[in-house]
Formats: structure tokens, C-alpha cells, sequence
């Protein structure tokens, strides 16, 4: 499950059940629909007939199933489509959460008059946009001209109460120790945003001077292949281990000493929460909302993104340094208590309320 999947649930399960009744829609059925199911919440399929991108059939679906429901809020979580319906059947309150500004910096700094256009053009279909960062919301304004009062804040949370049944119902989470070696892991897909080579880089790096390390790939993706001839080129197997998908993410965090990210844009993601509430000491790049919420040298070690000396001189910092780890560590657990997802869900409750107040007098 992505992180859009996750925010959709997290949201629809902790908004308050006596204001509102929360409908998650759909492309197709599959395993998010068992989750739905078992979180007691209500979902539409609208039959899109490909889970990526809008299709036609599926938005003429949509499009019948907003108007047969007659909401009053659309909180668009993939694209403006919905949005675009919402305001065609003239719905109260539309939204189109921001959940990444899925571009690096140079890429921002040359950004297409066509992708511009189309994210610009955008402000015209929605009451505001929510942004999961600061640092989001101000590159909205500075590369896409969104308008600032078009733009609300508001961060992810984690659902520490499942993250805590899961690591229950794992009994394999306990630490080990992998032969005496420092365990440093990485979580997430094999594509051009989580930059695997440059963390591969890193690692030939770190092990020809520290060969007490062993690192843990996690994932899969359309790179899988290029990143594993890659390590095979560089001698690298006995340091990394191919995880592949699983659904124990939280049996192999438990046994992580460092988590390393070495991504090249991103949001807030989850991953960076869970980690931080595992007490993993944690490094990674300045991307998205990342250092909205994380402090260099207090909370985690913060590189530039697409550096492989950077990342291997943190790395080098924190296995050599245990009370760096464990100031880092500690830091972070207490930080974490800040972003749960009934804060997500309440301040989002409280953006939906005041609109629909300030422009709506039966809701006064």
C-alpha cells in the first residue's frame, strides 16, 4: 500500500463519524478494498479500468456516482478529475490534496511550459489544494504560480496504535545484530525518484574503508534489475541484501541499526514517521517536507539529495558514532508525538468546517 492508499484510509477511518459519512472511491477492487472492509468503512468502485491514470469510462462512472451520492466535499486524492466533477455538479467544497511536488529541483528550475501550464491551470477546479508541507506549499507558489490563500498545510500523521499491533503480531520483530555488523536498511520503490544507484554509490564507497556493515534493500520496482547488475558490478553482494516486497516491514525495521533514504523528491513519507517512532536513527536526503520536520544533527543526519560522498560521509558519522545514534533516535521518538493521524484527520476536519461556514450559511 502506497502512501496515497494510506492517507486515504488514515483520513477516512479518524475524521469524526458524527460529522461526516466518508465514502473512499475506488478504480477496481482488490486488496485496498479488503482493507476497507475491514476498517468498517464505505467504499465506491468506479470501474476505471486501469488503477494509474483516470480513463474516460471510469471518469463517466465517477462523475455518476458523485452525482447519485450528492456530496457535499470531494477530497481528491489522485489527480483533479474528481474535483473537475465536483465543481461540473456544483459540489460545496472540492479539494485536491498535494501529497509531493513530484519533481527534482533542477527539473523544477526547468520546468516545461506545458507541465507548468497544466498544474497552474489547475487552481480553477479546486476551493484550495492541501499541501503536506511548507516547504510543498512554497514551491507551488514559486514554480506553478499558486495562488498562496489557494494553498492549506497540513502534515501527515501515523497511526502509532497499528504500527504497535502489527510489531505484536510479528514475534519474528526482535533485533539482531547480523553477525556483530551494523544493520542499515532502506525501504521504497526501484525507480528514478528513490535513486538507488546513488545510494549503491555510497555504500562501494563506505565498505572500502568499514567492511562491518550490512545494508538491506527493501522493494521492488521498475529499476530492480538495473540496481541489482549494478551491484553485482561492483562486487557489492555480500554487503546487500535483496529484500523484495514484503508485508513485514516492520519485523525488518526492528532489525535496522541506520535507516538510509537517498531520494531525490518526495513528500513526507510514512516511512521516515515509522522509522522515527521505532527509534531508528535515520539519514536522509533534503527533499519535499522532510526538513520541515526533521533538524541536521538533532532529530537525523540530513544530506543533499543525489551525493553519494554526502551520504557515505553521514554514514560513516553515525556507525561510528553509538551515542549519535542514540541521541538521534531518542530525538526523533519524542518528535513523532506530534504527527499522528487524528491531528491529520482533526486539522483537515477543521479546513472542511471553516469553508463550508464561511460560504455556506446552513452550515453556521
Amino acid at each position: 500500500m502506497h502512501g496515497t492508499e494510506r492517507y486515504a484510509l488514515e483520513l477516512a477511518e479518524n475524521l469524526p463519524k458524527d460529522k461526516y459519512d466518508v465514502y473512499i472511491a475506488t478504480p477496481s477492487s482488490g486488496p485496498l478494498s479488503d482493507l476497507i472492509k475491514k476498517k468498517n468503512l464505505k467504499e465506491i468502485v468506479y470501474h476505471n479500468g486501469s488503477f494509474n491514470k483516470f480513463t474516460l469510462k471510469g471518469s463517466i462512472n465517477l462523475f455518476k456516482e458523485i452525482k447519485r451520492h450528492k456530496f457535499d466535499i470531494i477530497h481528491a486524492n489522485s489527480g483533479i478529475i474528481p474535483c473537475i466533477i465536483g465543481k461540473l455538479l456544483r459540489i460545496k467544497l472540492c479539494i485536491e490534496i498535494k501529497h509531493g511536488v513530484f519533481y527534482s529541483n533542477n527539473q523544477l528550475e526547468k520546468i516545461s511550459k506545458l507541465n507548468f501550464f497544466k498544474e497552474y491551470i489547475k487552481q480553477n477546479f479546486v476551493d484550495f489544494f492541501i499541501a503536506i508541507s511548507e516547504n510543498d506549499k512554497q514551491r507551488l507558489i514559486k514554480f506553478f504560480k499558486i495562488k498562496a490563500d489557494k494553498i492549506k498545510v497540513v502534515y501527515n500523521g501515523l497511526n502509532t496504535n497499528e504500527i504497535d499491533k502489527q510489531i505484536v503480531k510479528d514475534a519474528a520483530a526482535q533485533k539482531n545484530n547480523s553477525n556483530g555488523k551494523i544493520v542499515i536498511g532502506t525501504i521504497g520503490r526501484y525507480n528514478y525518484q528513490k535513486a538507488y544507484d546513488v545510494l549503491v554509490e555510497a555504500v562501494d564507497l563506505v565498505v572500502s574503508e568499514k567492511k562491518s556493515v550490512q545494508f538491506y534493500f527493501i522493494g521492488t520496482g521498475e529499476e530492480e534489475s538495473k540496481i541489482k547488475q549494478l551491484v553485482k558490478d561492483k562486487n557489492l553482494e555480500q554487503y546487500i541484501t535483496f529484500i523484495g516486497y514484503t508485508k513485514e516491514i516492520f519485523k525488518y525495521l526492528r532489525s535496522f541499526d541506520i535507516f538510509v533514504l537517498t531520494w531525490i523528491y518526495e513528500g513526507v513519507p510514512y516511512v521516515i514517521l515509522e522509522a522515527m517512532y521505532m527509534e531508528i536513527p535515520i539519514i536522509c536526503t533534503r527533499v519535499g517536507g522532510i526538513d520541515n520536520i526533521l533538524t541536521n544533527n538533532e532529530n537525523a543526519l540530513i544530506t543533499e539529495s543525489d551525493s553519494p560522498i554526502l551520504t557515505s560521509q553521514a554514514i560513516f558519522k553515525m556507525v561510528s558514532n553509538p551515542d549519535l545514534r542514540k541521541k538521534l533516535s531518542k530525538n526523533s521518538k519524542e518528535l513523532i508525538k506530534l504527527y499522528t493521524s487524528e491531528k491529520m484527520a482533526k486539522n483537515t476536519s477543521n479546513l472542511y468546517i471553516d469553508f463550508l461556514k464561511n460560504n455556506f450559511t446552513q452550515y453556521w
